[in-house]
């Protein structure tokens, strides 16, 4: 729940890393010699250094633009790889610093006699989660003639597809209040599905699932809603996330891991 830093670090060593090796096969077939650009009255002229040739190098004609361009890729990955590879050098030498002790683990390695002396000036993540878990409000009311549908948290969700998603946020350790109320101007207070926590950035991100959308009333109802959110400052893809169903096509347990790995585990 904690080293954010060293997540972020890891995503971006595994980028590069990738990179690396794509622009290192790239290299494994690539013309000897350099790229020499010369402009000639406005036009460029490419010539063709190699240790046989003079400094200038061998002219290349239009024919020949393949090698110019190939040339001129090469001297770009050469640039690109050993600017990668200096990058993950300072990774790897801040990650070994990270892996002995974060600053978040001042606090959290104190005597524990200590903890209630001591105003921390980072805010330990876990703690800050259990804060926001522990927030108070009232739900909007289910009705009794309601069917039951019971999350693995033990509350009560309106339908088996809400359930589905409170049971997979809950399954990849995604904190979530459900139906917390939302104030809107002119509105009042809206019971969005789920407010969630990203949990990298500490942003609120709600959710919402449509799940009559063969139905025309419905529809007009989803696109009122999504307008009046719009004007409050939730919006969809940005702090608003969004699934759909019909009768023909009901909600999956792939779509709703599909989604949270776009929202929270690759952002």
């Amino acid at each position: 729940m904690y080293g954010y830093n060293k997540d972020l670090l890891r995503t971006r060593q595994e980028f590069l890393l990738q990179l690396l090796k794509e622009t290192k096969d790239a290299l494994l077939e690539v013309p000897a010699g350099g790229l020499r650009v010369s402009v000639n009255q406005g036009k460029k002229q490419y010539y063709w250094r190699t240790e046989t040739t003079s400094e200038n190098g061998v002219y290349i004609p239009k024919e020949n633009q393949a090698l110019a361009l190939a040339l001129a890729q090469k001297d770009y990955d050469m640039k690109l790889a050993r600017a990668i590879e200096k990058e993950l050098k300072a990774i790897r030498k801040y990650l070994a610093i990270l892996e002995n002790q974060v600053p978040e683990d001042i606090y959290r390695n104190l005597n524990k006699n200590r903890w209630d002396m001591v105003n921390p000036r980072i805010e330990l993540p876990e703690r800050y989660v259990q804060r926001w878990q522990e927030v108070l409000y009232e739900g909007k009311p289910i009705s009794e003639d309601m069917p039951v549908y019971i999350t693995q948290r033990g509350e009560q969700v309106r339908s088996k597809s809400e359930m589905m998603i409170a049971d997979m946020l809950h399954r990849n350790n995604i904190p979530y209040r459900y139906e917390y109320p939302v104030y809107m101007k002119g509105v009042g207070d809206v019971y969005l599905d789920f407010t969630t926590l990203h949990l990298r950035d500490k942003r609120e991100i709600h959710w919402e699932h449509f799940g009559l959308m063969d139905d025309p009333d419905y529809v007009e109802m989803v696109m009122k809603k999504l307008t009046t959110y719009e004007k409050n400052g939730i919006c969809v893809g940005k702090n608003l996330i969004v699934t759909f169903e019909t009768r023909m096509h009901p909600l999956s347990i792939t779509t709703i891991q599909g989604t949270i790995d776009r929202f929270f585990h690759n952002t």
